[in-house]
């Protein structure tokens, strides 16, 4: 199908675009003809959007919303008709083969299409993740390139010695993107790299997702079984680990290929457990979710600095991350090989003048050092709930059955590449994430 979408993706995101177009639309008295422009903005979704509005609103690109709307209601409507006076449009005399096609997103490759035939989340889930504000079209480099231009000179990384701050790192993201697309590297293929807590990995990981690409996230010290196994499962076009490329000065290209979209997918993290390795596959609007779920509950904003050891494979790292991208944090990368990070307030942010450790383990927290904070977070969700008992994030839910905690939500993964979903949708269990 073009434009990269699949018939999972039409069975996921049809009932929202399909209620948040103008098929169906539901408004209260007569608020036009009086002007009561109040109450037009509170009924705004009932009015109907359009496909870019419904693009915005669901983190894909307006070509892919056009064309699951057409296909959903010629469905529900079953009028062959309609998707020649769509491609007609207004003013115009019919004639065969006339507005039939128009230029969109590059064509995926088959590679490319066996990583989006992965995911799988639940109509319903979607559709109220989106009139939630839970999911919405930012995208993490997206944060990159705002943060370079509304903060230039604030610092956004520090190792050691070193400090880049947001411009620097825009720049230093379109220059390896730049080498990467040079390189081969297409939208919507994987590329391999090595997570090590150091700017070389998150310059990396961003250039990847300012190609529209998707990243295998591998942790450093892996066992070369297991690395094998997870470059055989992901079938990486760029291998980063074993043929890294170096940073350069030179300019990137006037024009870089079409960046990828929120609902697009941008991340494999290898998920806890022994035997073959599980590669979970993220979006952008799921790690974002995470991200902004834990920034609220911790009162994190651009003032504060964290300071985050371990891997960017696993979730304390990589929370870390996303939350200075989400609020123009400043993350400090201890390098080291604890799976922790600690927070402290600057200035007016936060929590002035006091240090929270927040630890991302099992949903038990009960021995905890004084002021930390347990977080469970988990490959499949990077931020579920926090402390002891557990307090579901926004957008998340918790259940126990026989003893058993799960949950599932907005900050959960997509689906497991290589493995068909349980039927009828959804990951196995309707996308519930069981604790162990």
């Amino acid at each position: 199908m073009p434009h990269g979408v699949t018939e999972r993706m039409i069975r996921t995101y049809a009932p929202a675009i399909f209620e948040l177009g103008l098929n169906i639309q539901r408004r209260k008295g007569d608020a036009v003809r009086k002007l009561d422009w109040a109450a037009i903005a509170a009924q705004r979704d009932g009015t109907g959007r359009t496909d870019a509005e419904i693009a915005e609103r669901l983190g894909l690109a307006e070509e892919q919303v056009t064309f699951i709307r057409v296909v959903a209601e010629r469905r529900v409507f079953r009028r062959d008709q309609y998707r020649k006076l769509f491609g007609l449009g207004a003013g115009k005399r019919y004639r065969a083969g006339d507005g039939l096609a128009a230029p969109g997103l590059p064509e995926l490759d088959a590679e490319a299409m066996l990583v989006r035939q992965a995911m799988h989340f639940d109509p319903e889930q979607v559709a109220h993740f989106a009139a939630e504000g839970l999911w919405g079209g930012e995208t993490l480099e997206g944060w990159v390139r705002a943060r370079a231009k509304a903060d230039p000179q604030r610092v956004a990384l520090k190792a050691g010695s070193v400090s880049i701050d947001w411009q620097t790192l825009d720049r230093r993201v379109s220059h390896r993107a730049a080498r990467l697309a040079e390189a081969g590297l297409e939208r919507g293929r994987v590329a391999s790299v090595e997570a090590t807590a150091a700017p070389e990995a998150v310059v990396a990981w961003l250039a990847i997702a300012r190609l529209g690409a998707v990243a295998l996230l591998l942790p450093p010290g892996q066992a070369m079984l297991e690395r094998r196994l997870c470059l055989a499962k992901a079938r990486p076009q760029i291998d980063l680990t074993a043929t890294p490329l170096a940073d350069s000065d030179a300019e990137p290209p006037l024009i870089l290929p079409r960046s990828g979209l929120a609902s697009d997918p941008v991340a494999l993290l290898v998920a806890e457990g022994g035997g073959e390795p599980k590669l979970a596959l993220h979006t952008h609007q799921t790690l974002a979710a995470a991200a902004r779920a834990l920034a609220g509950a911790l009162t994190i904003g651009s003032g504060d600095t964290i300071t985050a050891s371990g891997s960017l494979a696993q979730p304390p790292a990589l929370l870390a991350l996303l939350l200075a991208l989400a609020t123009g944090a400043r993350l400090d990368l201890a390098g080291d090989t604890q799976s922790s990070w600690h927070l402290t307030a600057a200035g007016e942010a936060g929590v002035l003048g006091q240090a929270r450790l927040v630890v991302v383990g099992p949903p038990s927290f009960e021995s905890l050092p004084a002021g930390a904070i347990g977080l469970w977070g988990r490959p499949e969700a990077l931020a579920i709930a926090l402390g002891h008992p557990l307090v579901a994030l926004p957008g998340m839910t918790l259940r126990q059955e026989g003893g058993v905690i799960s949950a599932r939500g907005a900050c959960g993964f997509a689906g497991w590449l290589g493995e068909m979903p349980a039927a009828p949708v959804g990951p196995a269990d309707g996308g519930w994430i069981a604790h162990g």
